[in-house]
């Protein structure tokens, strides 16, 4: 990544042709419409176009390997997909998979080429924090184990499995591999559980969680971390609209001061959120202290798209409570994906054992 590609100026063009195309595709419409799919949770259209034409499955990625872009690319693009919502396996694929398979030398190119041409890739592993290896490699080039929850699993072209002896790649569909389409609070991310019994493999990289899974993770919260600022945005934008145009009283409800006070709340919040992720962004070459920074924005984010989702519902009043208006789409986001990579207790105890507090 070069000086120029991460100038603020060039971050926001980018911001800007992404949510354009978001919007084109249909926004929060398209993911209702991917709600109530065969496939609940992911529209494989949107993912081709994206692919396509915007080059998305690889972004974040080393260019040598055929990504574009840097970390400030992937997070500001995760924050627009955060604000749009759509059924799309960014995080799960280009993300999570595609962070871990970067760190997997050569044996993982073959892989992220075909990422690059929209093949859909799901990352099973244990727990970041104390989980124990749920997949055992067995010496005959087969992995079996059971993983409860994987991003993105119901759709993936490729597992990519995190034993405890190593990184293996599992093409699909396998008779050894059965995945489980799960139904969770948030009905725009496809997750599935998935159970592996003496499932084929093909080992990518020997296990090493200092300098393969734990910076993958870390580059994951990140980015989730930017989905959850994005979508914090988008709550106090459409509130701040709707209360500029609802009457009680015979005034617009944005004049009332309880109103504006909680509206206030909100944005200190979010400003909080984006001078975390921002700092993070800023010490990324510097690996313990980008782990702290990291830690930091995973907790801050997490806390204004707690707290934004919910405000948006109530200031919303009756119309906020329906199926019909797009508030509970981001207030079951928000809550999913507060547990997404452990939850704010995990990276707050993650953050001072960091720091050696603990």
């Amino acid at each position: 990544m070069t000086a120029d590609a991460a100038a603020p100026d060039v971050l926001d063009e980018l911001r800007a042709t992404v949510r354009s195309f978001a919007q084109h595709l249909g926004g929060t419409q398209l993911a209702r419409r991917a709600i109530e799919s065969p496939t609940p949770g992911f529209d494989p259209d949107a993912w081709r176009l994206l692919c396509e034409q915007l080059g998305i499955a690889t972004l974040g990625l080393p260019e040598d390997l055929g990504g574009v872009g840097g970390l400030r690319e992937l997070v500001a693009v995760a924050e627009v997909f955060g604000e749009s919502l759509l059924a799309i396996p960014f995080f799960g694929s280009t993300v999570l998979a595609g962070q871990v398979l970067a760190r997997c030398g050569d044996a993982a190119h073959s892989t992220l080429e075909k990422m690059s041409e929209g093949t859909i890739c799901a990352l099973a592993t244990s727990p970041p924090f104390g989980g124990q290896p749920q997949l055992s490699l067995v010496t005959d080039g087969t992995v079996s184990g059971h993983v409860p929850t994987v991003i993105n699993a119901p759709e993936a072209d490729v597992l990519i499995a995190v034993t405890a002896e190593a990184v293996v790649r599992v093409d699909l569909p396998d008779p050894g591999c059965e995945v489980t389409r799960l139904r969770t609070l948030d009905l725009t991310r496809s997750i599935g559980s998935v159970t592996l019994r003496n499932a084929a493999c093909t080992i990518l990289h020997p296990v090493d969680h200092a300098a393969v899974v734990r910076p993958a993770l870390e580059m994951a919260a990140l980015a989730l971390a930017a989905e959850q600022l994005g979508g914090s945005q988008a709550c106090l934008s459409m509130t701040v609209d709707y209360v500029k145009e609802r009457r009680q009283f015979s005034r617009t409800i944005g004049s009332f001061q309880a109103i504006k006070h909680t509206l206030a709340d909100v944005l200190i919040k979010i400003e909080l959120a984006r001078s975390a992720l921002s700092r993070a962004l800023e010490v990324e070459s510097d690996g313990p202290r980008f782990a702290e920074a990291a830690a930091v924005a995973r907790i801050w984010c997490n806390e204004a798209y707690r707290f934004a989702s919910a405000e948006a519902i109530q200031l919303h009043g009756g119309i906020g409570f329906t199926w019909e208006h797009d508030a509970h789409l981001y207030f079951r986001r928000a809550r999913s994906d507060a547990q997404l990579l452990g939850n704010t207790a995990d990276w707050r105890e993650h953050l001072a054992q960091t720091l050696q507090w603990a």
